[in-house]
């Protein structure tokens, strides 16, 4: 029963073999070669990637690839299991046997310009600092440092917007506020704690472009950073090999707890500043299967000139990364953010497995309800006329108090004391008796201080030589109503006024611009002129 004649053994014993070529697996080829190196007398290495979400990957980027017709070429994205910290997928580029593209260097690890990806870190680290609330208005508007003249993406400006609002339209203006009150050193020491390691330049090269993406960074640190915050502030590097000391997915096959760079309020605070609902073509991608869109955190960037594409999403359960561009570095109109790595940012997450659980953090006690000025958005002061509430962080102090409505000498209704420039833009520090010009407008009282507008204090220029180059405007806040006298250096130049401008020629050196009020009031600004 079942046994096999003689014949029919012999006849199958004559038959060809029908060997055929398969190929062998090429998953991860990068991770791949980055391991090869440990192994150690033929030992097996088992990582945290999944071969399904691995390989969806790769093709999904491959096929996003095509829509650019070879203006770009390469991308590079990394996935990640919140909960666990692990890995899920990681696509060093867009094709490793691809030549043209040199296709076998990993641009996982490879520095480039980040973008505007780095703003969230800006906001958390400056109200971790306690020196920014959420809810606080800053003025977007012209902002001139002098050498550094940063503006929009778009070019335009938004006027009073508050910080949670400008990060979510990702306005350069108050990031570089924000930047300001926090420091470049500051904030370059918090990115390489949050594992930004190839930031070694001094704060001082890096400057206020930091938090615009002026700096190198790669798409696997910036994916450690963003998992930072997806998992509440606590820092652990993306774990892609798989340990064997019983604690879970490690990378180093150590098991090393988590630092903590943020508190809880101020990582949730980020959050919900994140928080936007997607374009509405990728709004249809993340749509679940019962038709209710996931919340998710999102962030993109693009560096200047059109080099590089970036786009982040998380929420408790996964992290996306993209980077899209060429390996040459060449640029292209297509490398924006929101338009060529966001995309496929979002079609990635979307075909994630469904996770059980909610995908937001629970508000718990790290955010307390607090009564901000409605105008301002900062604490209100005693005299705020219109207040409501917002959620803070439990750890921030509220020492930083609404300083626009103060008391009127009179008795009445308060009158709104606003800052003289953006350089100077910061409502709870409003000075309470500095000279100041009083204005009726519609029978509300409001005070302007006195200020040079321009140039900005604290700024550089740079001597060009060229004719007529090295001329700047002289402008105060309160020239368009009455005549300013100026002076450079104690020496009388002139005077400015309404439809009058005046001009001075820089000259080499440290130069205190003092401008006169009718009254006699003055106010300074202190520049730097750096020759030929």
């Amino acid at each position: 029963c079942g046994a096999v004649t003689p014949e029919d053994a012999e006849t199958a014993m004559a038959a060809p073999l029908g060997a055929a070529w398969h190929e062998l697996p090429r998953l991860a080829p990068h991770l791949a070669m980055r391991l090869r190196g440990e192994v150690r007398n033929g030992a097996a290495v088992r990582t945290t990637l999944d071969a399904r979400i691995q390989s969806e990957t790769e093709q999904a980027v491959a096929r996003h690839l095509l829509r650019f017709d070879g203006a770009v070429t390469n991308a590079a994205v990394i996935i990640a299991d919140v909960g666990e910290g692990s890995m899920l997928a990681r696509v060093g580029s867009a094709a490793f046997f691809d030549e043209k593209i040199a296709g076998q260097v990993d641009l996982c690890r490879r520095p480039r310009s980040p973008g505007s990806t780095l703003k969230p870190f800006t906001y958390a680290l400056a109200m971790e600092r306690n020196l920014l609330y959420a809810t606080e208005q800053f003025l977007d508007d012209d902002l001139d440092f002098g050498a550094y003249h940063p503006s929009n993406f778009d070019g335009g400006f938004n006027g009073l917007v508050s910080a949670e609002e400008a990060l979510r339209l990702s306005l350069n203006i108050p990031a570089v506020m924000a930047l300001e009150r926090v420091g470049a050193e500051q904030l370059r020491d918090f990115l390489r704690q949050a594992g930004m390691t190839s930031l070694t330049r001094s704060a001082a090269e890096y400057g206020l472009g930091l938090t615009l993406g002026g700096a190198g960074v790669s798409l696997e640190s910036l994916a450690d950073a963003y998992m930072m915050l997806a998992r509440m502030g606590e820092f652990s590097p993306i774990q892609w090999r798989a340990g064997t000391d019983g604690h879970g997915p490690t990378q180093t096959g150590k098991s090393e707890p988590p630092t903590r760079l943020l508190a809880r309020g101020t990582a949730l605070t980020v959050w919900n500043m994140l928080d936007q609902p997607m374009p509405d073509d990728l709004h249809r991608n993340l749509v679940s299967t019962g038709g209710v869109p996931p919340k998710i955190c999102w962030k993109t960037g693009t560096s200047a000139g059109f080099h590089d594409a970036w786009a982040v999403l998380f929420n408790r359960h996964y992290l996306v990364a993209v980077w899209l561009g060429n390996n040459s570095g060449a640029p292209s109109r297509h490398l924006v953010g929101a338009r060529a790595a966001l995309p496929l940012a979002a079609r990635l997450f979307r075909g994630l497995p469904h996770h059980g659980g909610p995908s937001w953090p629970a508000r718990g006690n790290d955010l307390v309800e607090v009564t901000v000025c409605a105008m301002t958005g900062l604490p209100a002061s005693d005299v705020c006329p219109a207040t409501q509430t917002a959620l803070f962080p439990r750890t921030q102090y509220l020492h930083r108090r609404c300083a626009v409505h103060q008391p009127a000498e009179s008795g009445g209704r308060p009158v709104e004391c606003w800052p003289a420039s953006p350089r100077r833009w910061d409502l709870a520090r409003i000075p309470r008796h500095l000279p100041e010009t009083t204005l009726e407008n519609g029978g509300e009282s409001a005070r302007k201080l006195l200020a040079v507008t321009s140039p900005a204090d604290k700024s550089e220029f740079l001597l060009t030589g060229a004719p007529n180059s090295d001329r700047i405007p002289l402008t105060a806040s309160i020239q368009d109503r009455e005549e300013v006298q100026w002076y450079v250096d104690g020496r009388y130049l002139g005077s400015s006024g309404p439809q009058k401008p005046l001009y001075w020629e820089l000259a080499a050196g440290t130069r205190r611009i003092t401008c006169m009020a009718r009254n006699g009031d003055t106010a300074n600004a202190t520049i730097v002129v750096s020759g030929i």
